[in-house]
């Protein structure tokens, strides 16, 4: 009899144990979720989801507060990455030209459209044409001051 109460002991800790687990790996997945949606950041683990969290923020918590740093540079290294193994090329040719846009490296962010926009799908052409457009305002926009 002895035994028995010991077994059920040992099952209802198991469980308990089991069903803590699982609610707190729930808690987890909700949270990461939510991270994702609130930051406007893909979901994965892939070069551009890197490139993007790079892009995005990256945060550092202090107590309650938050502070938010965007690291560009780090993100054009994970935009390289994605396009040269094909991951989400479009977007990442895209983004990359924007950040190296934002970093006044207009004239390497039209050479990389140019030479990679072969890798493009048909549809992503048109939108990369308007990037272009907008990189070659800014460089006019250079020349005129």
């Amino acid at each position: 009899m002895e035994s028995g109460v010991k077994n059920n002991t040992s099952t209802s800790t198991s469980t308990t144990t089991a069903t803590t687990s699982s609610s707190q790996q729930k808690k987890s997945e909700k949270d990461n979720n939510l991270f994702h949606v609130i930051h406007k950041v893909p979901c994965g683990d892939g070069p551009y989801v890197r490139a993007k969290h790079a892009q995005k923020m990256m945060c550092l918590y202090f107590d309650d507060d938050q502070l938010v740093e965007k690291d560009p540079e780090t993100a054009i290294v994970w935009f390289w990455k994605a396009i040269n193994s094909g991951d989400r090329v479009d977007s990442a040719l895209k983004d990359m030209a924007v950040v190296m846009k934002q970093l006044d490296r207009t004239e390497e962010a039209i050479e990389a459209v140019k030479s990679f926009r072969a890798l493009c799908s048909r549809h992503a052409q048109e939108s990369l044409d308007n990037v272009l457009i907008d990189l070659y305002k800014v460089l006019d926009f250079e020349v005129v001051q």
